[in-house]
């Protein structure tokens, strides 16, 4: 008896899935998704109606609440670009950790996937390649690197999909970066050639340099920049092969253009805006997609990823924002201002005995207080193992994080308590200066509001998800009660933390106890806390987006400066 072997036919280059492009026909003909998936959910359906309006904007921001399923979202416009004919795709996260998870879900929607830029499944626009930022983001980028070292490509790309591009966004200050470390004899070098000019702006600052204290921090003076332009470019060329040579292409084109920042540990030097004009696969594919969660300041996309204006100020997103988990948002010395940081400590201690808690910390020095009773201090050398022992063991303890804000998924029993400990720092010496400069203005505040979302987040990754987030310190909780903070958060976050200061209003809680008391209201389920979390965020909205004017004269003079720039 003959049979028809409709699998074969199935994946055949006319099947419906191949060369569907509006979103939702393309996710119903998938024929090998999970029966799980049998639905769009309605933010996903109505973001992607949007996006298909304006498929043929180079540039797009999406954004979505965590959980929200914007990674599906991510996957079927990659189908769809390559069900058009805009091949191959590439759909980038900030980390390896992030990487597996995009291509769990891709098996599960039946998509197609590979993390090999040389497969033909990738070059042929079968497969969606599924790989870091880091990947593309090099100056030794398979996709090709221009300008005056240039490498072409040795793969192509037409679509770009950055996820989680609030992560990205800081892995890329460090990709157009050059870092000369203090142990070379290039920093000693450096620090010789400018140090008439920095005794001259500091003979102080000079001096703790040369002593290698452990504050010192300099800018190179721009005049001093500029007329040493021969000397520094010697010095540096020898390590443009070893050292430097995954971000030398894409900085040297710019030296001129740089800032030089010298602190004990290192010589750090990077442009005003970073150039990404050099990386060929970005700059020169057709469409580029941007997917956030918390992404406050869509001028840095303009400013330093050269995207148009036009269309990062038109983001799309969902009709409502209050898709996202339940957070109990507490700061507990202002629910019982008599409680002492010991006291506290040993709150968060014994809700470490019930379930895992995870402790946030802006540095070393201050994982050391917690140390004593931690099950693991994590740091980006064991980051990785240590979140999977967090997700196989909900009986873990505290695990303590230090200055780790973004891309790290605590989803269900690996995390339903987080405490946030102390206002996120600054660490390298451009994010020093720039602290230095801005204290007290309104961009340092959204830089530092930003983190401290993000680093909220990391507990409640879809909307069945629910923690408890403490924040401890006194230099946050001035942060958060300063009237221009609010602004800064992201409309979800804003209500949850109005609900924070109706409980403060609301309840007497004399002890630590009475607060554990009401902790355990969220932590237990209780109806009523859902009902009046959930009540509160039913209606809350998306904010408009502005770029900033200066961003886009800051992008449009340094494309003005770098004479090889290839304008799109």
């Amino acid at each position: 008896m003959a049979k028809v072997n409709f699998k074969r036919l199935g994946q055949g280059a006319s099947a419906p899935a191949n060369t569907i492009t509006e979103p939702r026909d393309l996710f119903n003909a998938l024929p090998e998704k999970v029966t799980s998936l049998d639905y769009l959910r309605g933010p996903q359906d109505q973001v992607l109606a949007a996006w298909h309006e304006r498929r043929d904007e180079r540039d797009l921001v999406i954004k979505m609440n965590t959980g929200g399923g914007k990674t599906l979202v991510g996957l079927l416009i990659a189908r769809s670009w390559l069900n058009e004919g805009i091949r191959p795709v590439a759909y980038l996260v900030p980390d390896d950790f992030l990487t597996a998870q995009v291509t769990s879900e891709a098996h599960q929607a039946g998509i197609a996937t590979t993390n090999d830029p040389s497969s033909p499944e990738y070059q042929q626009g079968r497969a969606v390649l599924v790989g870091t930022f880091a990947k593309l983001f090099n100056g030794l980028s398979v996709f090709g690197v221009g300008g005056s070292v240039s490498k072409p490509p040795s793969h192509g790309l037409a679509g770009v999909i950055i996820d989680d591009a609030h992560a990205c966004i800081a892995q890329a200050d460090h990709v157009f970066r050059l870092r000369v470390d203090a142990e070379s004899s290039a920093y000693d070098e450096l620090l010789d050639l400018f140090a008439p000019d920095l005794k001259d702006q500091s003979p102080s600052g000079y001096m703790d340099l040369k002593s290698r204290h452990r504050r010192a921090i300099q800018e190179v003076p721009f005049w001093a920049w500029q007329a040493q332009q021969d000397q520094v470019l010697s010095i540096l060329h020898p390590l443009s092969t070893g050292a430097l040579k995954w971000s030398w292409p894409l900085v040297v084109d710019s030296l001129p253009l740089c800032t030089g920042v010298i602190t004990s540990d290192a010589l750090e030097i990077y442009p005003p805006c970073h150039p990404t004009e050099a990386l060929l696969g970005f700059s020169q594919a057709q469409r580029r997609v941007y997917l956030t969660a918390t992404l406050a300041d869509d001028s840095v996309l303009v400013r330093h990823f050269g995207a148009a204006p036009e269309s990062v100020a038109r983001p799309i997103f969902p009709s409502s924002a209050g898709d996202i988990g339940d957070r109990m948002i507490l700061v507990p010395q202002q629910l019982v201002p008599r409680a002492t940081d010991k006291e506290v400590r040993q709150l968060v201690l014994d809700l470490a005995e019930e379930q895992n808690v995870v402790v946030i910390v802006p540095n070393h020095a201050r994982a050391e207080w917690w140390r004593d009773d931690a099950a693991l201090i994590l740091d980006r050398n064991n980051i990785h193992e240590g979140i999977e022992q967090l997700h196989q063991n909900p009986q873990l303890g505290l695990v303590v994080l230090v200055n780790r804000y973004d891309g790290i998924d605590l989803p269900g029993d690996a995390c339903h308590v987080l405490v946030i400990d102390g206002l996120p720092e600054a660490l390298d010496g451009p994010e020093r200066i720039a602290q230095a400069r801005l204290t007290g203005s309104e961009n340092l505040l959204g830089r530092q509001i930003q983190r401290l979302e993000q680093g909220m987040g990391r507990a409640t990754r879809s909307n069945e998800d629910h923690a408890v987030v403490l924040l401890l310190g006194a230099r946050l909780a001035e942060r958060l009660n300063s009237p221009e903070a609010r602004d800064f958060f992201s409309p979800a976050t804003r209500v949850q933390l109005d609900l924070a200061a109706e409980i403060a209003s609301e309840v007497e809680a004399g002890t630590l106890d009475d607060l554990h008391d009401i902790m355990d209201q969220c932590l237990e389920r209780d109806r009523d806390w859902i009902a009046y979390s959930k009540g509160a965020l039913a209606q809350v909205r998306y904010d408009t987006s502005i770029v900033l004017e200066t961003a886009k004269a800051e992008r449009s003079a340094f494309n003005d400066a770098m004479p090889w720039c290839v304008r799109v």
